[in-house]
């Protein structure tokens, strides 16, 4: 199961305030595989912590873009590659 842990970084250039921060960790949080969003307003991102069992990222950009939000990939990387790392 930790061999499909992934991290996504996402710009998203129309992420104004909390509440579109907000917005978006609610709906995305409650799909099946997604373990942690965060957002950062003032850097116009979010991190997404998934399960990659669940489908391409081209994915998880679609989700964000039914809901409003644009979104490019900034860095990816799994959890093995965030362990050695540190």
């Amino acid at each position: 199961m930790l061999n499909n842990i992934r991290h996504a970084i996402f710009g998203i250039s129309n992420l104004k305030c909390v509440f579109c921060s907000k917005l978006i960790k609610k709906l995305l949080i409650e799909l099946p595989g997604i373990y942690q969003v965060y957002s950062s307003p003032s850097q116009k991102t979010i991190t997404i912590t998934y399960d990659s069992a669940i489908g391409d990222i081209q994915l998880l950009m679609q989700t964000l873009s039914d809901i409003g939000f644009k979104s490019k990939i900034i860095f990816q990387f799994s959890y093995f590659q965030y362990i050695m790392a540190i």
